[in-house]
C-alpha cells in the first residue's frame, strides 16, 4: 500500500489481446479508507493481464508515459478487483463524507457495471 491511490478502471472488454485503461481516477489521500481498499485488494485481488498498458506506465528512462503498466511505483506488480468488491466499502464512513473526488468516484463506481474490472495503482 503506498501513500496515494489512483483507480484505473479497464476501459478494454474482457478478452481483449491488449488489456488498458485511458482513465485516472486519482482518490483523496485518506489512509482509513486505504486500508479497507487494500483488504479488498488481498482478498479479491488478481493480476493485471500482461500487456496491460495505461498512463501511469514508464518509458526506458523512467519517465511517466502511456505504455506498459505492470508494477505499482514500489515494484509490486498491479492487481485489479471488480466495481463489486470495491462497492463493498460504499458505507463506510470516509468514502461518504471525506474528500469531495472520494464521493465522485464512489458515485461514478455505483454507475459502473459490478464486473469493470479497476486496477489498484498504490504510488
Amino acid at each position: 500500500m503506498g501513500l496515494d491511490l489512483t483507480l484505473l478502471p479497464f476501459d478494454s472488454p474482457e478478452g481483449c489481446p491488449r488489456d488498458f485503461s485511458h482513465t485516472l481516477l486519482p482518490l483523496g489521500r485518506d489512509r482509513e479508507l486505504f486500508e479497507e481498499i487494500a483488504r479488498v485488494e488481498t482478498e479479491f485481488g488478481r493480476d493485471v493481464p500482461e500487456r496491460f498498458h495505461s498512463y501511469r506506465g514508464r518509458d526506458a528512462a523512467g519517465e511517466a508515459c502511456y505504455g506498459e503498466t505492470l508494477q505499482t511505483n514500489y515494484g509490486d506488480r498491479l492487481r485489479y478487483v471488480r466495481v463489486k468488491h470495491l462497492l463493498q466499502q460504499k458505507n463506510h464512513p470516509r468514502f461518504c463524507a471525506g474528500y469531495p473526488e472520494n464521493r465522485a468516484i464512489l458515485a461514478w463506481l455505483k454507475e459502473s457495471d459490478p464486473e469493470l474490472r479497476i486496477a489498484l495503482f498504490w504510488h
